[in-house]
């Protein structure tokens, strides 16, 4: 059985997940759920897994400095995801801005994720980054 790798932030009650899309090498799903009761799905395309491991290597970089920090998914102006970490005591909280197709002209969405111990997730991040080399 082949797992599908997936970068998740928040657990539980609010959370986002990153993936790819099967057979689309430049593909990728991003997924926001709040309690499980609403869910917004939207494919980003045009995204390199280097992007993918560049965001993921910010993130853990992000982490080991204990402060907050705010780093993009991809470096242009069609951005789909921004991400703003903020330490909580041994963990850190999520602030996510998604924009389908990173389009300035469409809605966006913001969702605050609740705070995850930091060595959880570094073992995560670090998990997806290796399943993507």
């Amino acid at each position: 059985m082949t797992v599908t790798p997936e970068l998740r932030l928040g657990y539980g009650r609010a959370e986002l997940v990153l993936a790819p899309l099967p057979g689309r090498p430049d593909g990728w799903r991003l997924t926001a759920s709040w309690y499980g009761k609403l869910s917004a799905h939207f494919e980003a395309e045009h995204i390199e897994s280097a992007d993918v491991v560049a965001f993921t290597d910010r993130l853990i970089a992000g982490m080991d400095e204990g402060e907050p920090f705010t780093t993009r998914l991809t470096p242009g102006r069609n951005n789909p995801l921004l991400v703003e970490a903020v330490p909580v005591e041994d963990a850190f909280g999520f602030l996510a801005h998604l924009t389908p197709n990173g389009d300035d002209a469409v809605v966006h969405l913001d969702l605050e994720l609740d705070h995850v111990a930091a060595d959880e997730l570094r073992t995560d991040f670090e998990e997806f980054r290796r399943s993507l080399a």
